[in-house]
């Protein structure tokens, strides 16, 4: 025990690397990551200024939490999984279409790569206005209006 007490920026150091290290092999949704970072920077803290377990796990509590509402949003925009130019469900997102009948919130046609697909509308688009497909639904699609 007394060597953990002695040396304990070499245990969070070693604590962190190897939290670090068990993310990079079980994925865990950066948790243990950003526990990692946590140890780490209480490892440079307890190197500088020595302080009791207690208040070091309080520490350590704070730093997690911390960099999870700091990095969270962040590293899920950086490791965000890349959609394929080929994934059928993504097709027609975002893409633009030709109302062929007028569209409301029940029912229409827009013609999408020269076929016709049944769409709907929060709003009342006309016969031969531009649409941006925003939602698929089975073969529904969901469109909204093009503001030029």
């Amino acid at each position: 025990m007394s060597f953990f007490m002695e040396y304990t920026s070499l245990v969070w150091l070693f604590a962190g690397i190897l939290l670090i290290f068990l993310e990079l092999m079980i994925p865990g949704g950066f948790v243990l990551l950003l526990m990692g970072m946590a140890a780490l920077t209480l490892s440079l803290v307890t190197f500088l200024t020595p302080f009791g377990w207690v208040f070091q796990l309080g520490l350590f509590v704070l730093a997690t939490l911390m960099y999870t509402l700091l990095l969270k949003e962040n590293l899920k925009k950086i490791f965000r999984t890349r959609t394929y130019l080929n994934d059928p469900e993504n097709e027609f997102i975002g893409k633009k279409a030709i109302a062929l009948t007028d569209i409301n919130d029940l029912d229409g046609k827009i013609e999408f790569k020269g076929t016709q697909w049944p769409a709907t509308s929060e709003s009342l688009i006309l016969r031969g206005d531009e649409v941006e497909i925003i939602h698929q639904e089975s073969i529904n699609l969901h469109v909204k209006p093009i503001k030029d």
